[in-house]
């Protein structure tokens, strides 16, 4: 028996550099690539075994694929041989009406209108845009299962980097942002570019910081924020429970949480605002529905694929990258006046997935103190993300979201992200 799911991309990249008053403009030819999935059962010295392998093909515009990776013909079971396991038909679910403006047209010809709107918004401002990259993307998901149904789903996803720097220090240090998006939206790119300008304008006047020794609030925006529930979401993942990074336990409290703090509910969607990012099933066709991971602190349910599912006897959910957070009433009005540490952008971080124990260093913050602002660089974060969790207070504006960046925020005390 047989059954495989693919995902074929097409995807459109341009880079562009400012060097000496000269542009170079770097742009690659639109690419095709397919991933398939296949699954076989087979019997091997009276064992049942599934094989699961994966087939890479990518193809340029001049149609010759130009690699492939690991052949299907190598599902054997000297090759792969996974302990059998049952894989769960897909069952059919209502069709979405799903558009994205990229759809209207080839990817490529959306490179430059992108471009455009980045140039204008730099304008007569003090920052100048030093080299972007573009990479706009098309995803089809096809599936076929046991019983020869066929299933196909798309989805368009956008992925912008840029680096600024300040007009009247062009050897400064460029800052760099990143945004995710799947329509094609001016005024999210102008609101973008102003943020990322606003940043850099920061970032050139920032000092190399040495933090109090008394205890204040640490706001915690953008990639903080991304790196704090991508670690919960893995956490929630049969995966980590298989290989132990995990040890939680479903109707058990997440960790301990502080009487002050907002407690986690969190759970998994089907839809992320209707957006043309959302998948209708994961790679392994399986449906992807709405799954309640926690509730008010309290763990309900995990993610779980096809083997997590049938080792560790878990409800099968497919892998889902989508999830809302319930928001809190933390505002940062609330604290204006007070001591404040805003962190904006993380230049790296390190996680150890089985204790939550994490080190990053702070690209740009503003440190705010008897109503004063100062821009401050160069320190590291370090504690543990099951703490600042269990203390932390949630913004209003924490909900679902794709970008991960915007005006949601986690206020931590100091102690627990500037510890030793």
């Amino acid at each position: 028996m047989e059954y495989w799911t693919s995902l074929r991309t097409r995807t459109a990249t341009v880079q562009t550099s400012f060097s000496d008053s000269s542009v170079v403009l770097h742009r690659e030819p639109p690419v095709e690539s397919t991933k398939f999935t296949v699954f076989r059962d087979f019997f091997s010295a009276g064992r049942k075994y599934t094989g699961r392998a994966e087939v890479l093909v990518t193809t340029p515009c001049n149609g010759i694929p130009t690699q492939r990776q690991l052949e299907e013909a190598s599902i054997a079971a000297e090759n792969v041989a996974d302990p059998w396991y049952p894989v769960k038909l897909l069952q059919h679910p209502s069709l979405l009406s799903k558009t994205s403006t990229f759809s209207k047209q080839e990817l490529e010809d959306w490179v430059h209108p992108i471009q455009e709107v980045l140039s204008a918004a730099c304008a007569g401002e003090a920052y100048q845009l030093l080299s972007e990259h573009v990479l706009l993307s098309r995803e089809e998901c096809r599936f076929r299962d046991s019983s020869g149904r066929d299933m196909s789903d798309v989805r368009y996803r956008g992925y912008l980097e840029v680096s600024l720097l300040p007009v009247d220090q062009p050897e400064s240090h460029p800052v760099q942002g990143e945004l995710h998006f799947s329509e094609f939206s001016p005024s999210l790119f102008r609101s973008f570019m102003g943020e990322q300008g606003r940043l850099t304008l920061g970032s050139s006047l920032a000092q190399v910081w040495v933090p109090p020794k008394q205890e204040f609030l640490v706001l915690l925006r953008g990639s903080a924020v991304r790196l704090i529930f991508n670690y919960l979401l893995r956490q929630l993942c049969g995966s980590a429970l298989y290989k132990g990074d995990s040890q939680l336990v479903r109707g058990e409290p997440l960790w301990a949480v502080q009487s002050h703090a907002d407690q986690v509910t969190m759970s998994a969607l089907p839809l992320l605002y209707d957006s043309p990012c959302t998948s209708l099933f994961d790679d392994e066709g399986v449906v992807l529905k709405k799954h309640n991971l926690v509730t008010e602190g309290t763990v309900e349910g995990f993610l779980a694929d096809q083997r997590t599912s049938h080792w560790l006897g878990l409800p099968l959910t497919g892998i889902n990258q989508n999830f809302s957070v319930s928001p809190g009433n933390a505002d940062f009005q609330q604290v204006a006046g007070s001591t404040v540490l805003e962190v904006h952008s993380l230049r790296m971080a390190d996680i150890e997935d089985s204790t939550g124990d994490f080190v990053a260093v702070v690209e740009l913050a503003d440190f705010y103190s008897t109503q004063s602002k100062l821009p401050v660089t160069g320190f590291a974060l370090r504690g543990n993300l099951r703490t600042v969790l269990s203390e932390a207070r949630f913004s209003s504006d924490i909900g679902s979201w794709e970008n991960f960046e915007g005006p949601e925020f986690l206020l931590v005390p100091s102690p627990l992200v500037l510890g030793g």
